[in-house]
């Protein structure tokens, strides 16, 4: 029995009664026209599945009614059938132009006429699945994610072209005919199996899972995905649906790791502020222990002490500053200054294989930049370096300055290593983001990417110049200029240093760092109160103000902070100069230093330093 609905035009009722008596037992839908115009307005409201006219009607001939049907978008593959009583070869050939697909004579043979429209019924079921076949070819094509077909024995009997990129297949290693199962590395909350086939489509529910794969040629990768009930060919089958997540996966591990450096970037202030105040003694104490000894041996062992100290201090300025990274003003910046600072950050990591070189720093090549973020472009660039030599070899870092072929002037930074090289294939992904040649864990692909990304932002950009054997020349080109270096921080210079019996406030929470700064200025002429916090140098200030003639604290302390100290003396009416102990000095707000009247002194300092500031404060003491 066949359910496709025939559109009969014939304008004799008795051709029209005989034609449903032939076609009717066979179950086909049927409808009727009394003439071609009738017909064809017939056929556009019903859409049917075959039509069958006759050809000599009055008016409107099976010949319009061809015309007429094929004129029509949603008719034009609607198989026509003419019943005719002209057998001249004109008449066919005028059919066929019009239209026709078929032709039967009359008087015409039911057993013909039937077998004739079953066999274009079936052609219309096939094409009609052949349509459908290309719609869903091209739909699940156009997937971005791979799509299986597997059958009862699990065999994959249809991947979609995504199956095919994400698992490596080709024509001599296709995924037609592999078991789905040998695809699968761990699937932790799902068994693949014929139990699971069973039950997928006994229930028509979808199982997701999550699991690793095994590509065809056996890289490994972390993926999610479905499987559902499914029918090919008219049998049971599975739709299986994955999406590789290894991106979605490196970008997890990145927010962890954006979490843990912004925690980190939280409590730097803290660990700074700490650390110096433990360099801080060690640096007054060590200077001051210089003018008591005599022997060339201690005097060295002095200098040991200080170096070191020095040294540590500087390491705590660069942890804090790559750890915060906040200041993210547009200044001008020394090239030569970027470069030793990344220097002094790698001489202790670099390995003892490879040799950093520093090549034509001493000019002052200028930019207008950010030099937390200029630091960490050369940083990426050395490090990537170095990942490029795991056998050992040099690093050469230049800085110099060169014109464009339009005549513009570019600071130019360059890193060269040498290296394996970078192949052909390889140069044309080179800084993109997560795409890295290192193994699995060994790199994220986001240190170039990141350093393009800087260069945006300074309106410059990377050249790489590279080849297989002959190591590598990374360029960093920024817009050069001539722009005054203003570094921000306040001048100290040395002057001799002898108080007249000036009364000093000095605030600390620090006992070591209070009492080393008191004895040093005490010894200099100076005559020194201590507070051990805000609170108390707020009530000593009250005490002594008439005589109090400068004022020394440190910003960061309990209760009652530095900035607090300095608005409680204000208020008071005190005028005397204050001088800011701190670590923090990018994160005062300058506004707030003019109108309190305050001068910043770095941490940690050097009884000399100390010495210095006090003098300056005492030499503007208003009357």
């Amino acid at each position: 029995m066949d359910s496709s609905t025939i559109l009969i035009i014939e304008d004799e009722e008795r051709g029209r009664d005989l034609l449903g008596a032939h076609l009717r037992p066979l179950g086909f839908q049927l409808e009727f026209a009394a003439d071609g115009a009738a017909g064809v307005r017939k056929a556009q409201e019903l859409i049917p599945d075959i039509i069958l006219s006759d050809v000599m009607m009055p008016g409107t001939t099976g010949f319009d009614v061809c015309r007429a049907v094929r004129a029509d978008e949603r008719l034009k593959e609607v198989p026509i059938l003419l019943i005719t009583a002209l057998d001249d070869r004109e008449s066919r050939l005028e059919g066929i132009e019009a239209g026709a697909d078929e032709f039967i004579s009359k008087p015409f043979d039911g057993q013909e006429l039937r077998a004739r429209i079953r066999l274009i019924s079936k052609l219309n079921r096939f094409r009609g699945v052949l349509t459908e076949k290309n719609k869903f070819q091209q739909v699940v094509d156009l997937a971005p994610n791979a799509i299986f077909v597997v059958n009862a024995r699990l065999e994959i009997e249809f991947a979609n072209n995504s199956a095919k990129e994400l698992f490596r297949a080709n024509t001599e290693l296709p995924l037609e005919g592999v078991r789905f199962p040998f695809l699968i590395e761990t699937l932790p909350y799902a068994t693949f199996d014929e139990e699971l086939f069973a039950k997928v489509n006994r229930t028509g529910q979808c199982v997701r899972f999550t699991g690793s794969f095994i590509r065809l040629n056996n890289e490994r990768f972390p993926a999610e995905g479905s499987v559902g009930p499914f029918s090919w060919n008219n049998d049971p089958a599975l739709q299986v649906n994955i999406a590789d997540v290894s991106s979605t996966r490196r970008l997890e591990k990145e927010l962890v790791r954006s979490q843990r450096l912004h925690g980190l970037g939280s409590i730097a202030g803290g660990i700074a502020h700490d650390l110096n105040n433990v360099l801080t003694p060690v640096l007054m104490a060590a200077e001051a222990l210089r003018s008591e000894v005599e022997s060339k041996e201690a005097d060295d062992l002095i200098s040991t002490i200080t170096d070191a100290g020095k040294r540590g201090a500087l390491l705590v300025k660069q942890v804090l500053t790559f750890a915060r990274g906040r200041r993210k003003e547009m200044l001008p910046v020394p090239l030569r200054h970027v470069v030793n600072e990344v220097r002094r950050l790698l001489a202790e990591s670099l390995p003892e294989s490879i040799r950093l070189k520093i090549v034509n720093v001493s000019r002052d090549v200028t930019v207008i930049g950010n030099s937390t973020e200029l630091i960490q472009v050369v940083m990426n660039l050395c490090v990537n370096a170095r990942d490029a030599m795991p056998a050992g070899g040099t690093i050469e870092v230049r800085c110099d300055e060169t014109t464009d072929e339009e005549g513009r002037r570019w600071a130019r930074l360059t890193v060269i290593d040498t290296g394996a090289g970078i192949p052909p294939e390889v140069m044309e992904k080179v800084g993109k983001a997560f795409f890295s040649t290192k193994p699995e864990g060994a790199g994220k692909g986001l240190g170039l990417a990141t350093v393009k990304m800087i260069l945006d932002h300074h309106d410059g950009h990377l050249k790489i110049l590279s080849e297989s054997g002959q190591g590598s020349t990374f360029e960093a080109w920024f817009p050069a200029t001539d722009a005054s270096v203003d570094s921000g921080e306040t001048k100290v210079h040395f002057v001799r240093v002898h108080g007249q019996g000036e009364l000093i406030l000095i605030c600390d929470d620090d006992a070591a760092i209070r009492e080393i700064a008191a004895g040093a200025i005490a010894c200099h002429g100076f005559e020194v109160i201590c507070a051990g916090d805000g609170a108390e140098a707020t009530a000593l200030y009250a005490q002594h103000q008439e005589r109090i003639a400068a004022v020394i604290t440190d910003l960061k302390m309990p209760y009652l902070d530095g900035l607090g100290v300095i608005r409680c003396i204000r208020r008071l009416g005190g005028k005397m100069p204050v001088v800011l102990m701190t670590t923090e000095r990018e994160e005062l707000p300058a506004a707030d230093l003019e109108e309190l009247c305050a001068a910043l002194l770095p941490k940690p300092f050097t009884t000399t330093n100390l010495l210095t500031a006090v003098a300056n404060a005492v030499k503007n003491v208003q009357p």
